[in-house]
């Protein structure tokens, strides 16, 4: 998971292990951000379908987490894959179609929910591991949804890469 903005400054390279291609290519990516005020900012961008959208750079993509107001931000994920989905209705346009959690499961991948509301509930229940802060963390702690509390994205950052 590159780091895409450090101290609200886009980062070029994050001198973290990827290749060029990973990097530099057009695709369809996602990123999460935190603004100064403690709010989460979740970014996907459609990609692979030209004549709609070829997608971001990954610089491209921190360029934009730095315009939305992210001082800081890391990337999740990029390629075929990247979706956004709110309240159970897809929102993007996913160039190989929609991925749900449970097809992720099914195929042996880990599901992580970076979330901090109520509209993240859902996901919460289905998701292997539940990294939430305030009104999620609360709610899962009142539901006995396991879930591991963090303050800011550095935090986010450690738990995934240790």
């Amino acid at each position: 998971m590159p780091v895409l903005v450090k101290n609200g400054k886009p980062v070029f390279r994050s001198l973290e292990d990827f290749t060029n291609d990973q990097v530099s290519r057009r695709d369809p990516r996602a990123g999460v951000g935190q603004l100064a005020d403690g709010r989460i900012v979740l970014v996907a961008v459609d990609g692979d379908q030209p004549g709609y959208s070829v997608g971001l750079t990954a610089f491209e993509l921190a360029q934009t987490m730095a315009q939305l107001g992210a001082v800081t931000a890391s990337a999740l994920a990029s390629g075929a894959p990247v979706a956004a989905a709110f309240d159970g209705q897809l929102l993007s346009q996913p160039s190989k179609g929609e991925a749900p959690i449970k097809d992720a499961q099914y195929r042996g991948r880990t599901t992580v929910l970076v979330g901090d509301g109520a509209s993240d509930r859902k996901a919460a229940l289905l998701a292997d591991v539940v990294l939430a802060k305030g009104p999620l963390a609360s709610w899962c702690a009142a539901f006995d949804v396991v879930c591991t509390p963090f303050e800011t994205l550095d935090d986010v950052h450690r738990m995934l890469l240790g």
